[in-house]
């Protein structure tokens, strides 16, 4: 009787060490993946910035041609 008992023991020791080992990996898994969506989260701000500066960039540069144009024209 008691062999059984230890037995099953045993038994229910390995599946909670298998269990706990599973959620270890799931929890490094989902680690893993918040890093990643963190990273690139802030590579996605970093692309919208740089796109908002060219853009400005570019609005900037067509309003000193329409500049250039008129002062062209306004000396013919």
């Amino acid at each position: 009787m008691r062999s059984h008992t230890t037995n099953q023991m045993v038994k229910y020791q390995k599946i909670l060490e298998e269990q706990s080992r599973k959620m270890l990996e799931f929890q490094v898994d989902l680690d893993e993946e918040k890093a990643e969506t963190l990273f690139l989260r802030q590579e996605v701000e970093k692309l919208q910035a740089e796109r908002n500066k060219l853009k400005h960039s570019l609005e900037d540069a067509k309003q000193n041609l329409f500049r250039q144009s008129n002062l062209s024209f306004n000396e013919r």
